[in-house]
């Protein structure tokens, strides 16, 4: 059971990871070139893990260890970036009628 404002932060950090553009491929945050959390998010995520990283190696050793090693060893890729605006702009094909419809004459004479 968490306390209301550690609920807070744990919610808003598991919204921010579920949209993460990296994905599986996700660095540790601390070498991550995108700053998805807020300034003060941020400073939060700092404390916690200034409390809890030291006590991580007693309960979950090979979680810590393998932290570390993400630290230490992948960089961060580049930035992604948006694929969709880099295609360039396909203009549709010109519509024909269909020959099978007749065409309304809009012209009263």
């Amino acid at each position: 059971m968490l306390c209301p404002k550690c609920q807070a932060f744990l919610d808003y950090a598991l919204k921010r990871l579920a949209c993460c553009p990296y994905g599986e491929d996700k660095p540790v945050c601390g070498s991550c070139k995108i700053h998805c959390y807020k300034p003060a998010e941020r400073e939060t995520a700092r404390q916690v893990m200034r409390w809890a990283g030291p006590r991580l190696i007693f309960s979950h050793p090979l979680m810590a260890v393998s932290h570390v090693v993400d630290k230490l060893v992948h960089k961060a890729p580049d930035k992604p970036r948006n694929t969709a605006r880099a295609k360039p702009a396909v203009k549709p094909a010109a519509q024909t009628p269909s020959p099978s419809l007749p065409l309304k004459n809009n012209n009263k004479s």
